[in-house]
């Protein structure tokens, strides 16, 4: 039997775009690990758990993270936090594609 390990599992996540595929990793994540949120456009967010969650741009500039997670629509070359990501590329930064692998197996 094959075992694979949580390489979430208590460790400071950001997520990074709240569309679906963004608050489906955080309720995913949520009690397992330390999640954080941002989203460039997150005015209409209305839920207080999500709310509680959000983090500023200064405040994730200032911050170090065990895992980024960016959700399908976050264009790298194209985002508010694009200077941040291209430095933090080689750490742990997941696209959410590569996530869901990760929950399939």
């Amino acid at each position: 039997m094959v075992t694979f390990e949580n390489i979430f599992l208590n460790k400071k996540i950001l997520v990074y775009g709240l569309g679906k595929s963004g608050i489906s990793t955080f309720k995913f994540l949520k009690n397992k690990s330390n999640v954080l949120l941002y989203d460039d456009f997150f005015l209409n967010i209305k839920n207080s758990q999500i709310l509680k969650k959000l983090v500023s741009f200064k405040n994730i500039l200032n911050s170090k993270f065990d895992a980024i997670i960016l959700s399908p629509g976050i264009d790298i070359d194209n985002c508010k936090l694009s200077k941040y990501l291209k430095k933090n590329k080689k750490k742990n930064l997941y696209r959410f594609r590569y996530f869901l692998l990760i929950l399939q197996k």
